[in-house]
Parts: C-alpha cells; sequence; structure tokens
C-alpha cells in the first residue's frame, strides 16, 4: 500500500512538474501538493477495501434473527465482525433450537448500552444447543452427545459464549460444568465471563472450583464440592500423584455427583484447545499425554455438552484426532469415513483446499462458527529491526555453533552406520523425512533461531512501545506467525506434483 501511494504521489508529482525529477527544483502549489497526496491516499485506500472485499465479509447472523427466533436475539456486536468470504458463502442450517437463557440478557439494560450478549454469540449458543441435541459414534459401541467447534478469533468473545452454553445447560437443570483452559491465571478470565452474564452475582451465583488445588484421593465432604464450574489445566489433566492417583478420575467423579458419568449432561468446555491437537500417532512418535487424556475424558462423559474452543484449532490434518465428537468419522450410519485414520489419509490427499471444504462444511452443518474482528480503520505497516554490530557477532557466532552442532551429529550417525546422515536428509525435505533423531535436530535448531530471531527483534518493538506511550497511546504487544512459510511450502510441493503428472501423461 506504501508502494502504491507512493508510485501514485509521484506520478501526479511528475505530470504537475512537467516531469521533474526528485532533485530537481520544483516551484508547485503546497495545497495542490496535499490534495495529490490525499487523493492518491484515499485511492490507494479504496484499492486496499475493495482487496479485503474479496477476502472477508462483513457478518451478521442470517438465520438467527427476531423475527425467526421469536424474541430478542441480542444487540449488534459493539465491533465490527467479518468473515471469510468462502465461509460466508455457505449458509447455516435453520435453527431448530431455543435456548433457556433469561430475556434479560439478550436486551440492553439502559438505552444506549448493548446487550450482555451479542447477536453474534447468541448464535453461537442457538447452534451449540442444536448440535448437542444429535448423537454420533466416535467407536463402535460408543453413543456420544454431538459436539460443536467455536473458532471465532480474538475480540467475539469466546469466554463468554461458554459461558453463555454453561448457563443455558443449567438452566435446565444440568448445575455442573467443566472448564478446561491452558493456565490456572486463566480462571480469572472464566469468573469474569460468568459474572459479566449474571452467574457469579448474588445468593444464587455459580462457584468456579480449581480441580488442582484438591487433595489426591477419592473426594470426600472436607473438599466443600458442590454444583458449579470445575476450572482445571491441560496440565492438570494428566497429573498423578506417586500413588497413581489421578486428577482426570477426580474430575470425572465430581461429574458424576455419585452417580454414572455416562449421564452426565453438563458442559465440558475444552478452551484453547489446539493443545491437544497431538492426540493421534503419525507412525513415529507416540501421542501426547494431553491429547490422549482429552479423548479419555469425552469417552468417559459421554452424554456431555462438548465446546472445542480456538482460533487456531489444527494446523494439520491429523490434529484433529481430539475432536471426535463433530461426527466428521465414526461408526453411526451416514458418517463420512469409519475411522479417523481413513479421515486424515483422504483429507491430507486433499491439502490446503480440503480443509477450507471442511469448514465449509462444518458451518453449513451448523458445528462450526468462525469470525473475527474487521480492524476497521487499521493501518499495517513494516518495520525494519536493523541489527547492530553486537547482535551481527551473535547471530554469527549461533551459526558456526550449530554448524559445529550438525557436522558432530551427521559424524556420530555415519559411525552408527546410518548412511542417510538424518539431520542432513531432515534439512533436505523441510523436517518431513530422515530418522526420528535427525527430525529431533531439526526441531530444535528451527526452534533455536525462532527465539533469537525475535530476541533480536525485541529491542526495536521496546523502542516503538515507549515512543506510543509517551503520545498517549495505550499498546497491544502480540506474537503470531502469518505462515507463509507453511503455504509457500504447500505450493511448491503442488507445482511439484503437477509437474510430476505433466510429464507422466506426456
Amino acid at each position: 500500500q506504501q508502494q502504491q501511494q507512493q508510485q501514485v504521489g509521484g506520478d501526479a508529482k511528475r505530470a504537475r512538474t512537467g516531469g521533474l525529477e526528485e532533485d530537481e527544483e520544483d516551484h508547485s502549489n503546497p495545497q495542490h501538493e496535499a490534495e495529490a497526496t490525499l487523493a492518491a491516499a484515499q485511492d490507494a485506500a479504496e484499492e486496499e477495501v475493495q482487496t479485503l472485499a474479496l477476502v472477508f465479509q462483513p457478518y451478521r447472523p442470517k438465520r438467527v434473527t427476531e423475527a425467526a427466533m421469536g424474541h430478542p436475539v441480542g444487540s449488534t456486536h459493539p465491533e465490527t465482525i467479518v468473515e471469510a468470504a468462502s465461509m460466508a458463502s455457505v449458509p447455516p442450517p435453520e435453527p431448530t433450537y431455543r435456548p433457556s437463557l433469561s430475556p434479560a440478557l439478550l436486551v440492553p439494560q439502559q438505552e444506549g448500552e448493548s446487550s450482555r450478549l451479542s447477536e453474534v454469540q447468541y448464535e453461537t449458543v442457538v447452534y451449540a444447543g442444536q448440535a448437542h441435541c444429535r448423537r454420533v459414534q466416535p467407536e463402535p459401541g460408543l453413543s456420544c452427545a454431538r459436539g460443536f467447534y467455536i473458532g471465532d478469533g480474538t475480540g467475539v468473545g469466546k469466554g463468554r459464549q461458554i459461558a453463555a452454553v454453561i448457563l443455558d445447560a443449567l438452566a435446565q437443570g444440568h448445575r455442573r460444568a467443566i472448564w478446561v483452559s491452558l493456565s490456572a491465571d486463566l480462571l480469572y478470565d472464566a469468573r469474569r465471563d460468568l459474572s459479566d452474564l449474571g452467574a457469579a452475582d448474588g445468593s444464587d451465583a455459580l462457584p468456579v472450583f480449581r480441580l488442582h488445588q484438591l487433595r489426591y484421593g477419592p473426594l470426600t465432604a472436607e473438599d466443600d464440592l458442590g454444583d458449579g464450574v470445575m476450572f482445571a489445566t491441560y496440565s492438570a489433566l494428566i497429573a498423578a500423584n506417586k500413588a497413581g492417583e489421578r486428577r482426570l478420575d477426580q474430575l470425572v467423579t465430581w461429574a458424576a455427583d455419585g452417580g454414572d458419568p455416562g449421564m452426565f449432561q453438563g458442559v465440558l468446555a475444552f478452551d484453547e484447545c489446539h493443545k491437544a491437537k497431538h492426540a493421534a500417532t503419525d507412525g513415529r512418535l507416540r501421542p501426547t499425554k494431553t491429547g490422549e487424556a482429552v479423548i479419555e475424558l469425552q469417552r468417559r462423559l459421554p452424554r456431555a455438552r462438548v465446546l472445542y474452543v480456538s482460533a487456531t484449532a489444527a494446523s494439520e490434518v491429523r490434529d484433529l484426532a481430539y475432536m471426535e465428537r463433530l461426527g466428521l468419522w465414526g461408526a453411526e450410519p451416514g458418517a463420512p469415513f469409519p475411522t479417523f485414520g481413513e479421515f486424515c489419509t483422504e483429507m491430507t490427499r486433499g491439502g490446503i483446499a480440503a480443509m477450507e471444504l471442511l469448514a465449509m462444511d462444518l458451518k453449513a452443518r451448523g458445528l462450526l462458527v468462525s469470525r473475527m474482528l474487521a480492524f476497521a480503520g487499521c493501518t499495517f505497516e513494516v518495520t525494519i529491526a536493523k541489527l547492530t554490530a553486537d547482535q551481527r557477532a551473535l547471530y554469527d557466532a549461533a551459526a558456526r555453533l550449530w554448524e559445529r552442532v550438525i557436522d558432530l551429529f551427521d559424524a556420530a550417525a555415519a559411525a552408527a552406520g546410518d548412511a542417510n546422515c538424518p539431520y542432513s536428509a531432515a534439512l533436505a525435505s523441510g523436517g518431513s523425512s530422515g530418522s526420528t533423531a535427525g527430525k529431533h535436530v531439526w526441531a530444535a535448531h528451527q526452534q533455536f533461531f525462532r527465539q533469537l530471531l525475535n530476541a533480536l527483534k525485541a529491542r526495536a518493538v521496546i523502542e516503538q512501545t515507549e515512543q506510543a506511550l509517551v503520545r498517549g497511546y495505550s499498546v497491544v504487544l502480540g506474537l503470531m506467525s502469518t505462515g507463509a512459510a507453511r503455504m509457500a511450502d504447500a505450493e511448491l510441493r503442488a507445482e511439484k506434483a503437477a509437474a510430476a503428472a505433466g510429464d507422466g501423461s506426456g
């Protein structure tokens, strides 16, 4: 965009000065120059808007409306929400579920205010409840309530949507819920979301318990646990003491409330569920304990109302193994694939396009919402973090160190009789081939330099932050990956496959 503005501004300037270059004398009117610059910026902005319109579309619920539901459905979301254009082309199903939430959550408390649940958040409650009324069979003989996936980005209010689904179940008599998240610190966010909807206020407040603070062993009256929300971290799901007593067993016991765990119908929310993405073996590495625990918990509570919540649930098809409640594979009639292995194989062959079609299919079946903030009015700028002499020397020293590490590793591999030189094989294929040992070295190499580069850029970020604070701005720092390298690698593989296919047909 900056290049376009400079190009347009330069052309406008040359037109006014009869083709004068930047270093030549220019007696143009400053007012005209300002007007030309403004016009160039407006043209560039319009072009950017048109480009974004091809990628994102403004989002408003199409089916969950006041006319369709017969009651208020919440105020318009405080910020503009958008959806990927491909997803916007797919309509959701007709809503058949009517939540049992208090009507007070869907209307403003005072004039000029917004309702505590916006219309996009209430839409999630409707389709989640609709999904939970259906059944799936992840494997023969195991019938479970269908799950729902909240894939919204930051700003849509994933935590408040979890809280709303919990309140909907609570109003139907299911007074216990499980909220799993990354860190114990997020407990305060969960309490805030519940409080914002009135669930943590007054004499009928819904208590929130901490699983990791309980004593190991059977639950007793001394634990003072009753109805409410049990907050657990993914680390707690795999925790156990030396006697082999597990937190996961305590969680299931509490959910069952002295009865059959199979009868628990409360909410089971996996917030930041991408933590469980390594739940399936790829033939070389074992599944992670966290992934196995997430699957075990779902199977021991088959009637639980499962929510998968993450803006980045999976980057590869095999990372979806823990989402067995979506009905993407299973033993029930009409399931697309009988097993996860077959689902993974076929979807992997389809590449990125298949993953996009999968998301569209989930939305069409009412099993997914994936919205994000429009960031209207925001600007984007790439800033170069110039390295100092000391930083250059540090990077060069790190490169020499890793060169030595790789040489030693390959020498050890050759001495052990591995003629493939595992690290070199992994390097040549971008980490996708070679021995398991070579892959570990490759992963450590990548992680080291990724962290080093981030550290080298930190000084420039701190300087920008301090300057912005002096000017009175509020600063939000985010660390994210664009995925550009993975996309480029996928495109290269697709080009090679297409070329190979062309050679074969000739």
